[in-house]
């Protein structure tokens, strides 16, 4: 990743951070003194939903910035950790504004479409814009396009992986779950040969004559000591992307379920490779 792009994710990070901290202690004083959910259309709270909505536009710039890319390099440690914790969805404003809405539920004029996001026309245009994909655009696209964030990692993932984590992100957003998975399986295919490769734990590629140090499962083997809790989901990945290609007399179903959890563990499995 470039410079430019490793400050401009801090500085996104930074101004996140900033609004964060007004809005935890701004809480913690509401906190003290709220005593009835009626004080939600008081004056009482009018700080409260303005540094609440301030915070939610950092963060969801940040959501913008990291389903953008496919991956960025970060050496900020505690930038690295918080902006993975924002892909992720696990933060206080999260937590906040699902609060705010149970809370709001419970007034007798609350109206859905006032306080919730809604589906974004501009991304359904986007998409029907782009020649082919048309026909597989949902109205789940949006939501599925934020869900994906970047990799975030602190050493130089290999070309191919980022290209196929790029591919993924669009296939996923899209709707079409078994390309998705096989596209995982690449991922972590590549991203685990340049990982053994770097430390001279497999040969290379032009010289090896035995192709069985190059199956999914042996390089998967290889890594197990580092990735250990997420072996068992990757081998999965592996074996559901090799029955989606090979199978030849029954289709092989994959659930938008499956498939985010898939993605998840494997993001999770490259930036311990990388970080």
């Amino acid at each position: 990743m470039s410079e430019d792009l490793e400050r401009r994710a801090i500085r996104l990070f930074k101004e996140y951070e900033s609004c964060n901290k007004k809005l935890h202690h701004i809480t913690e004083i509401l906190t003290k003194n709220s005593r009835t959910v009626n004080e939600l259309k008081s004056p009482f709270f009018t700080e409260f939903i303005e540094q609440l909505e301030r915070t939610k536009e950092t963060k969801d710039e940040i959501v913008d910035f990291l389903t953008s890319h496919a991956s960025l390099k970060i050496n900020d440690r505690l930038a690295r950790s918080q902006l993975k914790q924002i892909r992720e969805g696990n933060t206080f404003i999260d937590r906040a504004y699902e609060r705010l809405l149970d809370l709001a539920k419970t007034l007798d004029d609350y109206d859905e479409n006032e306080y919730s996001e809604g589906f974004h026309v501009d991304y359904w245009f986007e998409a029907l814009g782009t020649e082919g994909t048309a026909e597989y655009v949902d109205n789940s696209f949006h939501r599925r396009r934020k869900e994906v964030g970047a990799l975030i990692v602190g050493a130089n993932l290999p070309k191919t992986s980022i290209h196929h984590f790029k591919r993924l992100q669009e296939t996923y957003a899209l709707g079409l779950f078994d390309v998705t998975v096989i596209l995982l399986r690449a991922l972590i295919e590549t991203a685990a040969f340049h990982y053994l490769k770097k430390r001279g734990m497999i040969k290379d590629l032009q010289s090896v004559s035995d192709m069985d140090s190059y199956r999914a499962r042996e390089m998967i083997r290889k890594v197990r000591g580092k990735i250990k809790k997420h072996y068992d989901e990757t081998i999965d990945i592996i074996d559901k992307a090799g029955a989606i290609l090979h199978s030849k007399d029954e289709v092989v179903n994959t659930s938008e379920k499956y498939t985010l959890n898939a993605i998840n563990t494997s993001i999770n499995v490259i930036e311990i490779l990388y970080n």
